[in-house]
């Protein structure tokens, strides 16, 4: 059995998932604590419906989420990682730092810390993936456990998986 913190991370990660990235929330919705990202957001989101997901602050210490929050970039492939694959994946349109709105989409953890590094999302491609074999062909141990950044095999480019 895994530590209080994974189980949280099971449990919320898929309701995270279905809310805010699959089924997308609106805007609307969130008026108030869209803040200073409201025009950016409505821009990418013209429909008002828009597909986000977030990671909560790294550790101050150097380690692979901080060098995946820091590399990130627009245009960026996020493959989102469960059970051992990739269960889906889609482009970064935009990446800010909201906390009120992470707060008011997700909450908070069991240490009080929201989702608030976030990114705006294209289309999302749901066809699943084993991840095992990509994951140890990079020397990154299975099970992944943290948002991490990746090399494109093929062409060197950057995305994130989360």
């Amino acid at each position: 059995m895994g530590s209080p913190a994974e189980s949280y991370a099971r449990v919320r990660g898929p309701k995270h998932f279905e809310h805010s990235v699959r089924k997308g929330i609106k805007l609307a919705d969130y008026e108030r604590e869209l803040g200073a990202d409201a025009q950016a957001l409505r821009m990418l989101f013209p429909a008002g419906s828009a597909r986000l997901w977030g990671s909560t602050p790294a550790a101050p210490k150097k380690s692979e989420k901080t060098t995946a929050l820091a590399g990130r970039r627009v245009g960026d492939e996020v493959l989102f990682y469960a059970d051992k694959k990739f269960v889906a994946r889609a482009r970064i349109l935009g990446l800010f730092h909201n906390r009120a709105l992470a707060k008011a989409i997700w909450g908070v953890d069991e240490n009080e810390r929201t989702w608030e590094h976030m990114m705006a999302l294209g289309d999302v491609d749901e066809s699943g993936v084993p991840a095992e074999p990509l994951l140890e062909r990079l020397g990154i141990p299975v099970p992944l456990r943290s948002l991490t950044l990746l090399g494109d095999l093929a062409s060197g480019v950057p995305g994130a998986v989360s």
